[in-house]
């Protein structure tokens, strides 16, 4: 919405809006906790129960179906904000959001992937700086309320290594 601009003046900016605000308090308010909610309200958590009736072929799977992980971050303070296909279609895009105010050395695994190579990555899916490895998991450094991207390559995981 911009009053500014001739066009919507002429159309007659209307319709109806929604305007949603979450209020919290507390003697304590954290960065991190105050950015975590923020977070959490902007994109909830969704949950899509699949049974086995929605499988075409009802597989064995890496992850238990009652407490399974695809990702694991060791720090609480840093949050996975996206993780999608390289524009190139060269691995995958990751980035992450410091959300504590502190600089810190982050680990993350993943039971998916044998991961190849891993790269610190610019705004523009440019490989940086690689990072260390493991066989499905990778290192990083972030700064104070940075965002980190990485540049992920690696294969499915067979179940079971």
């Amino acid at each position: 919405m911009n009053n500014y601009w001739f066009t919507n003046y002429a159309a007659g900016q209307g319709g109806d809006f929604r305007f949603r605000y979450v209020l919290t308090s507390g003697k304590n308010l954290e960065p991190a906790s105050l950015s975590r909610l923020g977070l959490e309200e902007m994109s909830p958590l969704e949950v899509d129960q699949i049974t086995p009736e929605d499988k075409a072929i009802d597989a064995p799977r890496p992850l238990d179906s009652a407490a399974g992980s695809f990702l694991k971050v060791d720090q609480p303070d840093v949050v996975l904000v996206t993780w999608k296909a390289a524009e190139d279609g060269e691995g995958t895009i990751l980035r992450f959001l410091e959300i504590g105010g502190k600089e810190s050395t982050v680990n993350v695994q993943t039971k998916l992937l044998n991961v190849k190579s891993a790269w610190t990555s610019d705004a523009f899916e440019r490989k940086q700086e690689p990072l260390t490895t493991s066989p499905h998991g990778f290192k990083f450094s972030v700064k104070p309320f940075q965002i980190a991207t990485v540049r992920l390559a690696g294969t499915a995981a067979t179940i079971g290594k």
